[in-house]
């Protein structure tokens, strides 16, 4: 199957509700405490639904994300996420008959971004990503305003707190005009809004428990890092053993190529079933 989201991750919450539905035909659920948290915000950093996301964790004993599978692979660690936002501010004027007395935020932009850029070091696992960028007002105006957003990703606390800190050094600075004019000024904003998600003894247990469930219903199922983001890292972070990457099987996530595998939806949903069975048993 194919389209915007059919892996990641509206197949993970199909896999999610038909687990629930076989457990609910069979009286599993009767006396069972289980809490479906869905929010539509994780895309962007679950900044508005991160409290209910920690509130819940800590009223539970297990916790299971319906991320993608990918390629028939669990994960067992991901890296902590943080994003960013920066407005250039310059001055307006014509660009033929004033050209000298403007200051292009867009020209001051183009030096942020390759400052920002340089940061990525894939030795360290550092990874930094101007997304987004838009400015200025018209072709033959020098542009007063210009602005982009950030996207960042590292293995450890201290490498996200060591990056923002490079953003604002960046931000501070004027690469394109007399530093001390005061014709160039820059205003930003930065979060780390994801901690990375570190393997403990209680996640491994879960892990290694879906991975023998898994062999039980002849699925081999391997296991990964990533670098992609999920509200697993929020819950683990606040004490509850998390695992995620339970959803469907799919390929080419945030793109026009994403699709997923339909046997897939059957055969997590079985995974699903079993464990939350045996895990509620426990």
């Amino acid at each position: 199957m194919y389209g915007p989201g059919v892996s990641d991750m509206k197949g993970g919450l199909v896999v999610m509700l038909y687990a629930l539905k076989a457990l609910n035909e069979s009286g599993e659920l009767g006396d069972k405490s289980i809490t479906v948290l869905l929010n539509s915000d994780e895309e962007i950093g679950s900044l508005s639904s991160r409290k209910y996301l920690e509130e819940q964790a800590l009223l539970h004993d297990w916790g299971l994300v319906y991320e993608s599978s990918g390629n028939n692979r669990l994960t067992r660690e991901r890296k902590g996420l943080g994003q960013a936002r920066f407005v250039v501010h310059g001055r307006a004027s014509h660009a033929g008959g004033a050209h000298e007395q403007g200051r292009s935020a867009i020209k001051e932009l183009a030096y942020k971004i390759v400052q920002i850029e340089n940061i990525t070091d894939y030795e360290t696992g550092v990874t930094v990503n101007v997304g987004v960028i838009s400015g200025g007002e018209a072709r033959n105006t020098i542009a007063p305003c210009a602005e982009a957003l950030i996207d960042l990703r590292y293995p450890e606390a201290q490498q996200g707190i060591d990056a923002v800190a490079q953003f604002e050094e960046i931000f501070g600075s004027v690469f394109s005009y007399p530093v001390n004019s005061g014709e160039i000024t820059t205003e930003s904003w930065s979060n780390l809004h994801r901690p990375a998600k570190i393997a403990t003894p209680e996640s491994d247990y879960l892990l290694n428990k879906t991975i023998a469930i898994g062999r039980l219903l002849g699925q081999e199922l391997g296991v990964g890092d990533s670098g992609g983001g999920t509200d697993g890292s929020l819950t683990q972070a606040v004490g509850l053993p998390t695992l995620d990457s339970l959803g469907s099987a799919g390929t080419g996530a945030h793109s026009n190529r994403e699709q997923g595998r339909v046997s897939s939806l059957v055969e997590r949903a079985k995974l699903s079933a079993v464990l939350i069975r045996r895990l509620a048993a426990e």
